[in-house]
């Protein structure tokens, strides 16, 4: 756990991206913008004050670079952080989760932010034999065990560094009972969720994919 180096928030002027510090601000800095990073994004639903959160990871030491959560941040406003948190960390993957009300994010952020940086997949229509591109992350069952594995060998292997405190106490209060991953009664796992989608993000978009300056394929992610 480290105290974070900066808290604030991000102002955009005239297309450029700046951090405004604030003491007590929703966003969390613990490593100023560089390249080699990926965005996890997790939108609240509105159920139990959950909250919208996003972690910057970066991808070579896989370690939090910023971390983010606000209760009271709506989906248009949260495409457009992300948007802004994004450009400051020099344009890297994005992954949001599309579940729910998490798809008028991605719906909004394929506007503001290259589409590119965007994560997706390519669905297959056996009917109309059409291939077309679905931004934004799922998270069902079978991806949120994948995941939480990933970031339990993770955490077990000494493989990362959390680094935030709130992030660190959230992962202590996920449990898995009769197979069904979640926070215990009265936590949330806002942070979490957006911790794992950025590490299944940077291992669709290693660090070697910068450095080629690849575009990222389509390829499921598990």
């Amino acid at each position: 756990m480290k105290t974070p180096i900066a808290t604030g928030t991000l102002q955009e002027e005239r297309g450029s991206i700046r951090f405004i510090e604030q003491r007590g601000g929703h966003l969390r800095i613990y490593e100023w913008p560089k390249e080699h990073c990926v965005i996890g994004a997790d939108v609240a639903e509105g159920i139990n004050e959950d909250e919208s959160a996003a972690v910057v990871l970066n991808c070579e030491f896989n370690s939090t670079m910023a971390a983010y959560n606000d209760g009271r941040i709506d989906p248009d406003s949260f495409a457009v952080f992300l948007k802004m948190l994004g450009k400051w960390y020099i344009e890297p993957l994005i992954g949001v989760e599309r579940n729910a009300v998490g798809f008028s994010v991605v719906s909004d952020l394929i506007k503001i932010y290259p589409k590119k940086d965007i994560y997706f997949q390519h669905r297959y229509d056996e009917r109309t034999k059409v291939k077309t591109k679905k931004f934004g992350w799922v998270t069902d069952q079978r991806t949120k065990h994948l995941m939480f594995a990933y970031l339990k060998q993770e955490i077990r292997e000494n493989s990362t560094e959390l680094n935030d405190k709130l992030l660190i106490h959230q992962c202590m209060q996920v449990v898995n009972e009769e197979g069904k991953v979640h926070a215990t009664e009265g936590e949330k796992d806002d942070l979490v969720i957006a911790r794992c989608i950025a590490g299944m993000m940077r291992r669709h978009r290693p660090v070697r994919d910068y450095t080629e300056r690849t575009i990222a394929t389509a390829e499921k992610a598990y």
